[in-house]
């Protein structure tokens, strides 16, 4: 179940063992120091935030939003580590980064520059930089909705998240055009609707609410217009599904947005629709988060209609 107590073998880096510390620091037994607690934070130091626990273990522990709010009470009002102020606000970094994408892709393949510049972000020197699009979806977002538009189809609007938008520009345009095949009526969402996926990762959860909040504000308009929220990127999509509840409990609109939310396979199978016969074989592993939060039956449903009679 657990990814890193696979590989490790130690109780520690087990999801019961990790509840049991986190348990030992709240009652104030061997873990004395609270959340800064070295014990604690060597524990939680190999959790994926995979969310692997949360579906699988019996008692159905989130331990990946444990590191959260443990990450959230060690950090509040003091400097962080690198990371979180690198890749924890990546969607913003992103932004800024599009203009020069040819220029840092061109620096990712020097090797002296790609291993300062992961020096810099605070990752692993040995790491690739990812290859940036020329264009990110949203540039031309306008002219890719004109193109697939169907008044009078199945109401939905398109949520392009931050990775898909400055990272993989093909999927929403994929997205677009099988939504479009599919009879959909599309929108797309506007600019600033983030689910704070790597603030809520980093424990930065004051900023992952206010961010929730304006993503709220932005998307529920669309749902109360009868529209069904298409999510593209996994963790992205299960954010809005199950931290949003978790982070905002207190805003009833939180659970009328989660409720309309949908991944692109489970929107399709609930209008019966079925993709054209596909000769290929398809070798599919299922995102963690997918798994764990939405379930991946909608998609193992769509995946096998191409393959029927063959």
């Amino acid at each position: 179940m657990c990814p890193s107590y696979t590989a490790t073998r130690d109780e520690k880096d087990s999801t019961r063992g990790r509840a049991h510390t986190l348990q030992e620091m709240l009652n104030g037994g061997t873990v004395t120091l609270g959340w800064s607690s070295p014990e604690l934070h060597e524990a939680l130091d190999l959790c994926l935030s995979c969310k692997a626990c949360a579906n699988d273990c019996p008692t159905g522990i989130d331990m990946a939003m444990f590191k959260s709010e443990t990450l959230h009470q060690t950090y509040k009002g003091r400097l962080r580590p690198l990371h979180h102020y690198t890749l924890g606000r990546l969607p913003q970094w992103l932004k800024l980064a599009a203009p020069v994408a040819q220029l840092i892709n061109l620096a990712g393949r020097i090797p002296l520059l790609r291993k300062t510049m992961m020096m810099l972000i605070g990752a692993d020197t040995r790491r690739s930089l990812p290859q940036l699009p020329r264009v990110p979806f949203r540039w031309n977002k306008e002219e890719a909705a004109a193109e697939h538009q169907n008044h009078g189809g199945h109401m939905v609007v398109l949520w392009v998240d931050s990775f898909s938008d400055a990272m993989a520009p093909d999927i929403p345009r994929d997205a677009l055009a099988v939504l479009s095949a599919a009879g959909c009526d599309i929108q797309i969402v506007g600019s600033g609707a983030c689910c704070g996926l790597t603030l809520i990762s980093t424990g930065q959860l004051t900023a992952a609410k206010a961010k929730l909040r304006k993503t709220v504000d932005l998307l529920l308009p669309h749902v109360r217009d009868g529209r069904t929220v298409i999510g593209l990127e996994p963790s992205c999509t299960a954010t809005l599904r199950s931290d949003l509840l978790e982070l905002l409990p207190e805003d009833p609109r939180a659970a009328e947005l989660s409720r309309c939310v949908k991944t692109v396979a489970e929107f399709l199978t609930s209008i019966d629709c079925e993709p054209p016969k596909a000769a290929e074989k398809l070798l599919v592993q299922p995102h963690c988060h997918h798994h764990s939060v939405m379930g991946y039956d909608a998609d193992r449903t769509l995946l096998r209609v191409p393959n029927k009679g063959s």
